[in-house]
């Protein structure tokens, strides 16, 4: 948990104010869906750019990321050998 914490911290810029557990099963097998191009998700963070006010950040892929499935179709998996997420944002 302090794991997570810390990268919230170092992606917002602000101390979290909450912590959420999940519970999912480890895929055993994903199924192809596609390349995967880009994503877009909104964010008021400090970090990476952000001035802490609500925002829309955009990252194109790498062309050799794709985007899966798990086998029940409920959770997507983007995966890409140069994929991380750092204190600045989603780096590729």
């Amino acid at each position: 948990m302090r794991k997570a914490l810390k990268m919230y911290e170092d992606f917002q810029g602000e101390e979290s104010t909450e912590v959420i557990d999940v519970k999912f099963k480890k895929p055993s097998q994903l199924v192809y869906l596609g390349r995967a191009v880009a994503i877009e998700y909104a964010s008021d963070k400090l970090n990476g750019g952000g001035d802490g006010t609500m925002a829309t950040y955009r990252h194109k892929f790498h062309k050799d990321d794709i985007l899966c499935t798990d086998q029940d179709g409920k959770q997507l998996y983007i995966l890409g050998s140069k994929l991380t997420v750092e204190d600045r944002g989603i780096v590729n």
